[in-house]
């Protein structure tokens, strides 16, 4: 790799360090669950850059595995620091 290239790499790393990231987790999102089992599973995480300015993000909604048996609501850490909004859905 050339020397122009290894340098342009390296700071773009450095600039995607540099940025902040928060994670929002247990957010109700039913107002009223009827049952125990609904509070516990109507809930999510938000995970998104903590930026200043207005810049607009796409937003990925990511639904678990497990047919309402199994599993539990996640951001997958493949999608964690790409400059994208990540819901992960209970």
């Amino acid at each position: 790799m050339n020397l122009k290239l290894s340098a342009f790499l390296l700071l773009l790393s450095f600039q995607v360090f540099a940025q902040q990231y928060k994670e929002e987790k247990d957010i109700q999102y039913y107002e009223d669950p009827t049952s125990e089992y609904m509070e516990k599973q109507s809930r999510l995480d938000i995970h998104f850059l903590d930026s200043d300015n207005n810049k607009k993000y796409p937003v990925i909604v990511w639904f678990h595995g497990g047919g309402l048996t199994g599993g539990s609501k996640e951001i997958p850490q493949e999608l964690k620091y790409k400059e994208v909004v990540v819901v992960g859905v209970g």
